[in-house]
């Protein structure tokens, strides 16, 4: 076999591996410490936040909030990232506190998820409104 046809066999060798074990650990469930799988991107939404926000009225009734428009952001994709994407407790409630800000006396509420390398992950936040939380958890600082 020429030197050309094994790095022939090898490029193609090593294509397959890359295009086929990540289908071998996501879709046949496949767990193996070796070979690894390969993931591209395995790390770059750790520590994405997804936060939905909500105001809760003097009714107890609770009703959706844009932080665009609260915010006064008229086209959500030209908001900084801080905004669309809040990495880590210190965006999160750096974004808490401007909402806040531009609604005074908001009762204002939050269901947060944070991106991890297992998944999402809930996060608890205290029962009372986020506005009148006496500090971020974690030393996220408010």
């Amino acid at each position: 076999m020429s030197a050309a046809a094994l790095r022939g066999a090898a490029f193609a060798a090593l294509a397959l591996y890359v295009a086929l074990s990540p289908a071998w650990h996501q879709v046949l469930g496949g767990d193996l410490e070796l070979p690894r799988a390969w993931r591209m991107f395995a790390s770059a939404g750790v520590g994405l936040v997804d936060a939905r926000f909500r105001v809760r009225e003097d009714d107890g009734r609770e009703r959706p909030l844009d932080r665009y428009e609260a915010l006064g952001i008229a086209l959500p994709r030209a908001a900084p990232a801080r905004i669309r994407r809040p990495r880590g407790a210190v965006e999160f409630w750096a974004l808490v506190r401007e909402l806040c800000e531009r609604l005074p006396g908001a009762d204002l509420r939050a269901d947060v998820r944070v991106a991890t390398r297992a998944g999402w992950r809930v996060v608890e936040l205290p029962p009372h409104g986020l506005c009148a939380a006496p500090a971020a958890p974690n030393g996220g600082g408010r």
